[in-house]
């Protein structure tokens, strides 16, 4: 160091001053940021004019050529902390634009479980209807394509179908009932989606749907785990949610399955219902209550709900819709969930083969991936054994 760079550094370290080449001074790393545009050709246009200035040539030497960049694409616009790319591209139908059907492909919109959803129905008029107000959604989301039809072969290219026809359970009626009407219903639309789109994923949610999702599996031909019901879901979901806040616990943590018939001979399972791996038992119940009478009121709970709240308005429609919207996700997103779906019953259950009810199943972009086996206490295995006799009977008396 030259005595005039010493006296300067010992000036500015007498006054207190950092240095400028110190840690406080560094220039901070900036993100990288892609080039905008033009921005390459201007960098490319310095680097020879520098060049050519140190050589005094009108051309510069031994400086690598840059291309020239007329456009670099930006980043899709981000919206609710997630890219576009986080929207599977996986088409869905819904085959019915009636209460639960329409409503149905409202969730699918709004959770953004597909870019496209196809609503179809037999009358024009109502799938517009219903199709354009859910499409209004559209611009208050991220990007997606709601279209109408009344022609199952416009359901060519979907990779799930939500099958919602036939009449809805009418005020305290079974929906036993209902296999005899909308049984036919099914087959027919069996054929033309074998037709149309013989390798999607069916989920039926027509009632009864265990017993038309026997039906669906003894018409079509696609491989048995391509076709399930939505069974239990919203059963097990308002389980979870009740028994969550009585016991004031996330129902996320809460792990316990209503399985059967989606009907009244449905059941909780609790001989295996945990809450973060620690049985439900071990749990204070609260207010003062045994956990004999929480488990009776929750499974009353469990059974009245629907029936209380069509008493109320003549159907039901959301809490089903989003339990289906997310049965439906766990196949687009291949999300491996574990749901009780309607399905071939897994022979560890002891029930002829060929049986349909609602059990926990591995629901993936195959469909019902595997059918797991619950271990049972002989009541729960009573109660479902009674719950496949009043199906068997109900399908014996409909002869198809």
């Amino acid at each position: 160091m030259v005595l005039s760079e010493w006296v300067v550094a010992a000036s500015v370290r007498a006054a207190g001053v950092r240095r400028p080449w110190s840690g406080a001074f560094r220039r901070r790393k900036r993100p990288f940021r892609a080039p905008r545009v033009g921005e390459v050709q201007r960098r490319s246009t310095r680097l020879q004019r520098d060049a050519c200035t140190a050589t005094g040539d009108t051309t510069p030497q031994g400086v690598p050529t840059v291309p020239t960049v007329s456009w670099i694409k930006e980043p899709a616009p981000r919206r609710g902390g997630r890219s576009m790319g986080a929207v599977p591209s996986t088409a869905v139908g819904v085959v019915g634009a009636g209460h639960l059907g329409s409503a149905i492909a409202n969730a699918l919109v709004l959770r953004e479980v597909t870019r496209r959803v196809v609503l179809y129905d037999r009358v024009l008029a109502r799938a517009e209807g219903e199709g354009w107000d859910i499409a209004d959604a559209v611009s208050h989301l991220r990007e997606q394509d709601v279209r109408v039809t009344d022609d199952l072969r416009h359901l060519s290219e979907v990779g799930v179908v939500v099958v919602a026809v036939g009449p809805t359970v009418a005020t305290g009626q079974d929906r036993l009932e209902l296999f005899g009407v909308n049984a036919p219903i099914i087959r027919d639309v069996v054929a033309s989606l074998d037709a149309v789109v013989p390798e999607a994923v069916v989920v039926i949610v027509s009632n009864p749907v265990e017993l038309l999702t026997r039906v669906m599996l003894e018409h079509t031909h696609r491989p048995p785990n391509l076709v399930l019901g939505s069974g239990t879901v919203n059963d097990t979901a308002r389980l979870r949610y009740a028994l969550g806040r009585r016991i004031g616990v996330d129902h996320a943590n809460v792990h316990a399955y209503v399985i059967g018939e989606h009907g009244q001979s449905a059941f909780v399972v609790w001989s295996s219902a945990l809450v973060g791996g620690v049985p439900v038992t071990a749990f204070p119940a609260g207010h003062g209550a045994g956990w004999d009478e929480v488990k009776k009121d929750l499974e009353s709970f469990t059974h009245s709900r629907g029936a209380e709240i069509h008493r109320r308005k003549g159907y039901t429609s959301f809490g089903t819709a989003t339990a289906v919207a997310a049965l439906v996700q766990s196949v687009v997103r291949d999300e491996k969930h574990i749901l009780p779906v309607s399905c071939l019953a897994a022979s560890g259950y002891g029930l002829p083969p060929g049986t349909v009810v609602s059990l926990p199943c591995v629901v993936g972009a195959s469909g019902a991936e595997r059918c797991l086996v619950l271990p049972l206490d002989e009541t729960e295995s009573a109660r479902l054994n009674s719950s496949y006799a009043g199906l068997q009977a109900a399908y014996d008396q409909k002869p198809l």
